[in-house]
């Protein structure tokens, strides 16, 4: 989990830190496994309830203390913007009861593009599935064994690895079309992934997999890391994932396992086993919980930057937190008398009253906040209708407003959040080193061109210029990524909007210092046109000094 939790706090630097949860699913499904193949060798079968029970008490305490948190913070005003409310609410519910990724799925988010708002618990897409993977696996397995003692007389384990083997394989195929197919959706729908946890399983159910030898365990688990880093480092949101692509670190994976050999200290086996790698393997499941809402809160906290020496404090507050969650928290529940001394059906009605209780506490942010959330939602709609005197850009141009202070931030700072283009496929996020260009206004050949330079600042003006673009007849190019210095600019009769522009036009321009460099890459550029449309929901015409409140 750490290449994840790494990719989320520097996503430009390890761009491919998402394969850490393809990892993090080959681990669970030999480790799982092998409980429960030894439980069907001992016993001859699987107590469902007992086995779920112990996952429960594992897993349902921290991360429920996390969602509850989450709740808490998503009713707070202060800290998280009224207008994601909904959306931040449902998702914490989805994640309660552990259909987060089926969620995601039906609505398409693009995990890899970071489209749209991601919420406090959007990570819990990948718990869902691995609770999804505990209800199915041992099924799979004990439906295998019971046909092969009733109609084969064969070994249990061997008709459970035949099984897991044809699951994978279906389900590998299954992954590798839908992601060439519905590539949003295919990152997050359980069957996709299952393949992943049946490579794990099939190593610790076939006994020829582990390795012993020694030189064949170093090469293969040495090979096995140089696949893992090559993934973190050159996968990136464009890499089309999971599909085939996913092959590569879920093998990388299976080979460090696999390699069991740790006769030597140089043995990659040996190596990940030292104490600090073993400290943050004990504490990695609450240090995957709380990363990501922290990281979504502190843009939000007052005074908190996002410099390099604020991600680290958060990052060590993410580590210090996971720790006493182990030790406060999972490890005491775990092992907790009342629990552990009676039948398995206590601890499942327990979890089950507990994911109630979360449940109730994010209807309950709801309730208090409904009447704000439909008062902003209304002060938005009289806000295009009706904008009052000296509103946006008129403060600005009207020299009678020059003498007015506005007592009133408008849209309230909690709905700031949706002065934004719709146009959302123009703009290139920290991990995609595409040139991306989007294309507006007129086709016509002598039409003056006009070229849109920046990042976020400049994607706030997209809308503005596409609305001047189609009046004044000009042919817009907007583009947020600049491909690599010195670039020629083609753009023929360009007005290029930046402090040197011709004398008379106005321009607005952020990051001029390498503009020259944009718009012609010779690799890896995209170009969208996008046509003509009504303006956004919200017209161009905000308060300036409205900023935006809450994530980007």
């Amino acid at each position: 989990m750490l290449l994840v939790v790494l990719y989320h706090f520097w996503p430009g630097r390890l761009s491919g830190g998402y394969v850490g949860v393809d990892v993090f699913f080959v681990i669970s499904g030999f480790l799982i496994t092998a409980h429960l193949a030894r439980e069907i060798t001992s016993t001859g079968t699987v107590k469902l309830g007992q086995f779920w029970a112990r996952r429960a008490r594992r897993l349902l305490p921290a991360s429920l203390l996390v969602l509850l948190f989450c709740a808490i913070v998503a009713a707070s005003p202060y800290l998280m913007p009224t207008s994601g409310l909904p959306a931040e609410l449902k998702e914490i519910v989805a994640s309660t009861f552990y259909v987060e990724n089926w969620y995601l799925a039906f609505n398409s988010a693009d995990y890899l593009a970071h489209s749209g708002d991601p919420t406090m618990v959007q990570h819990y897409w990948s718990l869902s599935l691995e609770e999804q993977f505990y209800v199915l696996w041992p099924l799979i397995m004990l439906l295998a064994a019971w046909i092969a003692v009733k109609w084969f007389r064969g070994s249990r384990l061997k008709a459970a690895a035949i099984a897991i083997g044809v699951v994978s394989v279906a389900s590998f195929v299954f992954c590798v079309v839908f992601t060439l197919t519905n590539p949003a959706p295919a990152y997050f729908v359980t069957f996709g992934r299952m393949w992943q946890f049946g490579v794990g399983a099939l190593i610790a159910l076939v006994p020829a997999l582990r390795v012993r030898n020694a030189v064949v365990s170093f090469v293969l688990g040495w090979a096995g890391i140089i696949a893992l880093l090559y993934t973190a480092f050159r996968f990136d949101g464009q890499t089309p994932f999971p599909g085939y692509a996913a092959l590569l670190p879920t093998l990388g994976a299976a080979a460090v396992i696999a390699a069991s050999n740790t006769d030597r200290w140089w043995y990659p086996t040996r190596l990940l086993s030292v104490p600090p790698m073993r400290f943050t393997g004990d504490i990695s499941y609450s240090l995957y919980l709380w990363h990501w809402p922290l990281i979504i809160i502190a843009p939000s906290v007052p005074f908190w930057g996002l410099t390099i020496y604020h991600r680290v404090a958060l990052l060590a507050l993410c580590f210090v937190l996971a720790w006493l969650t182990k030790k406060f928290v999972e490890d005491p529940v775990r092992s907790w008398k009342p629990l552990t001394s009676r039948p398995p059906k206590v601890s499942l009605w327990a979890a089950l009253a507990a994911m109630i209780v979360v449940g109730a506490v994010a209807l309950g942010g709801w309730v208090v906040n409904a009447p704000a959330y439909q008062a902003g939602v209304q002060a938005i709609t009289q806000l295009r209708e009706n904008p009052p005197e000296c509103f946006g850009a008129a403060s600005v141009l009207d020299p009678s407003c020059g003498d007015q202070s506005p007592d009133t931030i408008l849209p309230a700072p909690g709905f700031a959040g949706v002065d934004r283009p719709t146009d959302e496929q123009c703009f290139v996020q920290l991990n995609d080193s595409r040139a991306v260009a989007c294309e507006f206004g007129s086709d016509d050949a002598d039409a003056p061109q006009v070229a849109l330079v920046g990042d976020s600042h400049a994607f706030q003006l997209l809308t503005t210029f596409e609305s001047m673009a189609d009046r004044e007849g000009w042919h817009l190019r907007h583009s947020s990524r600049v491909p690599a210095r010195g670039a020629r600019l083609r753009l023929p009769r360009a007005v290029l909007l930046g402090p040197h522009a011709p004398t008379g036009v106005r321009v607005w321009q952020t990051n001029w210092q390498r503009a020259s460099s944009m718009l012609s890459s010779p690799r890896r550029s995209r170009t969208r046109r996008i046509p003509r449309r009504a303006s956004s929901p919200l017209t161009p015409r905000l308060s300036p000094v409205t900023r935006r409140h809450g994530r980007r």
